[in-house]
């Protein structure tokens, strides 16, 4: 059964810090969309006025009703973009995301960043002996003991293809995601609620 990994030690600092730079940079994306679905809405008024104008000759009312019809065409069009635009941008601020989880994990601090996770993991599961999987190149990071925890550690000879860590206890009934795909699913509802408040003011999204 999995289960999700509790904040604490680096854990907690390093998801705060992914999430709070994906919603950033999702909240300045869908400012800039709001802002182009506004003048498109601007634009079908003018083009409205345009209408009206010409149709002045065969009766204020029919022209008053075709000024009504594209402005409210416009206005559909313009929500229905947003929320398009709004997935795609949420999607991009998740890849963002991404990639500083990856950076960071093979920066400088990288070492001691994984054995945060794989520490923070390791007492959710309390279990005496666990087995930890990890890419290639973060094996020789890991060793059997990590200073404040009880379990000691193995390593597992499949490799895991994404940065972080999964931790599993020794009867493999219990596993713990540390990794990039499990930190971005925890997530991905903040990210849409961010979303929702920089186009719409919500609170949450739609």
């Amino acid at each position: 059964m999995d289960r999700p990994a509790q904040s604490g030690d680096g854990l907690g600092v390093l998801f705060e810090a992914i999430a709070a730079e994906a919603k950033s940079e999702a909240e300045t994306l869908l400012r800039d969309a709001r802002i182009r679905a506004e003048r498109v809405v601007a634009e079908a008024a003018a083009q409205s006025r345009k209408v009206l104008d010409a149709a002045a000759a065969a009766g204020a009312a029919e022209g008053e009703r075709e000024r009504r019809r594209r402005i409210a065409v416009a206005q559909i069009e313009s929500r229905r973009a947003i929320l398009v635009e709004r997935e795609a941008l949420v999607e991009r601020a998740i890849e963002g995301a991404a990639r500083r989880f990856a950076e960071l994990l093979d920066g400088p601090d990288g070492e001691s960043l994984l054995r945060g996770l794989i520490a923070t993991a390791a007492r959710s599961l309390g279990d005496p002996c666990l087995v930890v999987r990890v890419r290639p190149q973060d094996r020789a990071r890991i060793p059997r003991r990590i200073s404040g925890v009880d379990s000691e550690l193995t390593l597992d000879d499949r490799p895991l293809r994404e940065p972080g860590a999964e931790v599993t206890t020794s009867d493999g009934h219990r596993i713990v995601r540390v990794t990039l795909s499990g930190i971005l699913h925890r997530h991905r509802d903040e990210l849409r609620a961010a979303a929702a408040r920089a186009l719409f003011g919500e609170r949450t999204a739609r």
